[in-house]
């Protein structure tokens, strides 16, 4: 068939479609053609006299039959090539009354009821007024004459304003109904806020802020934290002393180190913890310039550092308060996070506590206030000065664990001077109370045994500190150890009253724990012994090896950090008169993690395996032995100390002789232990003196 015209909608141009529409039983059909149209028809369906209008393909517009006719010449026919129906199977389009009775499928259901979903009725069902028809004639069917695979637009508008609907007041009275709930909720019933990085702090107000026990001196150095897990994220809030502003300092760096599941085993080893993530902030000038979060790439033993697969990392701050944020695949309800800060200028610090989000934290610190040899037989002497304070709630101090042996007695004594409780097995039970943000100072004291062969070896060392409720505890102890009496040889156990004297090297302004202060060597038929003092922490290492750069990476570089282990380096050369030698030891975080020997074979430095070496130390002493068999037992040694670090720094020392021993101390002490004489022993001298002293005065009368 040939393409016919039709009329072109005054509304919008569409395309404008005779319909024969029943008001009886609703049905709809869409007439082809113009050729031979009448203004009624006889319903095919319930065979009542059924109405011709032209309706919008478009936008659903109807229009009179008689309106139509009478302008159609003064409107635009449309040619029906410009609007093609999809190329889909659909119902037949009646080209005339007789066309459309010839498209009848099973005959006609003569019924007015209008009925969902007609089957085998006119082209598979002609209901009008019900949705849902398949394989029908409504407007925007499936396979019917609509929008979909047919021609009739949607004109649910014109009909519901002419049928009266309510559904526009029902929708008005759900929005109101839906805005006065909204409103009760927002302001009357109780609901969590979510957390946003945006330098709004108040989202802070309900969390449980950690303080810092270490007193603030940079203007990087932080005074409380916060974490909190919300909405699948890690958010973490970091506060400066009052008054600063931070990333004014060049080469700042903020650090939060995160161990998702608490093991301190797995991650890289920082105060306690075994980080799996890294959130790091570099910035000066008062800007951030990078930032990003990153997982552990390291080694199971966590001492290397080594980062990857950077997360996003959300960030905003201002003046002294920073917040930060970012998505990790999996964190435990038990993560703990450290901080750590460092500038430009090498100042640096580490948070003393680790915290989570509820729980208090605690710190406890000590410090060796024993003396190297003990000579008082019976006397009560202070051993170690304890620092224990609480953040994030009040909490109890239940007890205190001592490791300690070769001391008469074991106790306790407070700021006062009052002794509040004695150690029985390992323990000493104590049952004080601390608040938040308190701090309790006490003193570790001990009792000597009224004798002892010279040499012996005393030793104590908190090991344990029980607190309720339930807390995270960063224990940063220092053990003693001390002789009693005067040693007669030198011992490997990291005491140091067995060593004389020492040669001092000048300061030349290198980092404390490099810095060479004293050093010594001495040597007896077996062994070769050395001895080694540093200005700060001995074998402290640095605990971020990352060195600055100038600009420092941008946020969108995703390199690998560099590699890096941030352990401090003692090498001692050892010249003899049968060859050179170097014994090396490597050590971080206070503890010695490696050591080994080298031979020099003309071209290169090879390992000795069999070879061992001896070391003990203090926080800033080390001593070692080596055998002289291993050495080749030569007759002519001199040593030379080179301290080194992990960015390259050294300190190296002048070569010394060691000194020979047999059976003396290289420590000069003359005086044995002398014990009180009795009162008996002490009457005659007495009474002696005083008759002396009454001749003279008689005499010069």
């Amino acid at each position: 068939m040939e393409p016919v015209e039709s009329v072109a909608c005054p509304v919008c141009g569409g395309e404008l479609l005779p319909h024969i529409l029943c008001p009886f039983c609703g049905t709809d059909i869409t007439l082809k053609s113009l050729e031979g149209l009448e203004p009624t028809y006889k319903c095919p369906v319930c065979g009542k006299e059924a109405q011709t209008k032209f309706i919008c393909n478009e936008c659903g517009s109807e229009f009179r039959y008689e309106l139509i006719t009478e302008k159609m010449g003064a409107v635009e026919p449309i040619k029906k090539e410009e609007k093609k129906p999809a190329a889909k199977k659909s119902a037949p389009k009646a080209e005339s009354l007789v066309e459309l009775k010839g498209g009848l499928t099973n005959g006609l259901t003569a019924s007015n009821k209008r009925e969902r979903g007609l089957t085998n009725g006119l082209t598979n069902g002609v209901s009008k007024k019900e949705k849902g028809l398949t394989n029908g004639l409504k407007g925007g069917m499936v396979n019917g004459t609509g929008v979909t695979n047919g021609t009739k637009p949607a004109r649910k508008p014109v009909r519901k304003r002419r049928e009266g609907s309510r559904t526009p007041v029902v929708v008005a009275a759900a929005v109101v109904l839906l805005l006065i709930f909204g409103a009760f909720y927002m302001f009357i019933m109780p609901h969590e806020e979510g957390m946003e990085i945006d330098g709004d702090f108040s989202d802070w107000k309900d969390v449980t802020i950690k303080e810092e026990f270490q007193i603030p001196t940079n203007p990087l150095d932080m005074v409380r934290y916060a974490t909190k897990l919300s909405d699948g994220g890690l958010f973490i809030y970091m506060e400066g002393r009052e008054g600063t502003r931070l990333f004014d300092t060049g080469g700042s760096r903020i650090y939060a180190f995160v161990d998702a599941d608490n093991k301190p085993s797995t991650g890289y080893r920082i105060n306690g913890i075994g980080a799996d993530y890294l959130c790091k902030i570099y910035g000066e000038g008062g800007r951030i310039d990078a930032k990003s979060a990153y997982e552990y790439a390291g080694p199971p033993d966590g001492g290397v550092w080594s980062w990857d697969s950077p997360h996003v990392l959300f960030v905003a701050y201002e003046g002294n308060r920073l917040e930060m944020s970012f998505f990790p695949e999996n964190i435990d309800d038990d993560y703990r996070v450290a901080f750590y800060t460092s500038d430009a200028s090498g100042n640096y610090e580490l948070s003393s506590v680790n915290i989570a989000e509820d729980m208090p934290s605690v710190y406890v610190g000590t410090k060796s206030a024993a003396q190297d040899v003990y000579i008082e037989q019976g006397a009560s002497v202070h051993l170690m000065d304890m620092d224990i304070f609480a953040t994030g709630g009040d909490l109890t101090l239940q007890s205190i664990t001592v490791t300690a042996s070769g001391f008469q007695e074991v106790f306790l004594r407070d700021a006062a001077g009052n002794r509040i409780g004695t150690l029985s097995g390992n323990q000493i039970t104590v049952g004080r109370n601390i608040q938040n943000g308190g701090r309790l100072q006490y003193q570790l004291w001990a009792t000597l045994p009224a004798s002892w062969d010279n040499g012996t070896l005393v030793y104590a060392e908190i090991s344990r500190v029980s607190v309720m409720p339930s807390a995270i505890v960063s224990l940063k102890a220092e053990p003693v150890r001390a002789y009693l009496g005067t040693p007669s040889e030198i011992k490997i156990d990291g005491a140091f009253g067995d060593w004389e004297s020492a040669s001092n090297d000048p300061d030349e302004g290198l980092p404390e724990h490099i810095e060479i202060r004293e050093y010594s060597a001495a040597e007896d038929p077996e062994n070769l012994y050395f001895y080694l003092k540093v200005d700060g922490g001995m074998m402290a290492g640095v605990l971020v090896p990352e060195k600055y750069a100038e600009g420092m990476p941008s946020p969108n570089v995703t390199s690998i950090l560099p590699t890096e282990t941030g352990e401090d380096v003692l090498r001692i050369f050892i010249d003899t008169d049968n060859g050179r030698y170097c014994a090396e030891i490597l050590g971080k975080d206070g503890k010695v993690t490696s050591s080994a020997l080298y031979h020099w074979n003309g071209y290169a430095w090879v390992e000795i395996p069999s070879a061992s070496i001896e070391t003990g130390k203090d926080s800033t002493r080390m001593e070692g032995g080596i055998s002289l068999n291993t050495l080749g037992n030569p007759s002519t040694i001199s040593i030379r100390f080179v301290m080194s670090d992990w960015e390259g720094n050294r300190d190296v020392t002048d070569s010394i002789v060691p000194s020979s021993i047999q059976s003396e101390s290289t420590r000069y002490a003359d005086i044995d232990p002398a014990p009180v004489p009795e009162f008996g022993e002490m009457l005659i001298p007495i009474l002696f003196t005083i008759g002396i002293v009454t001749i003279i005065r008689r005499k010069r009368k």
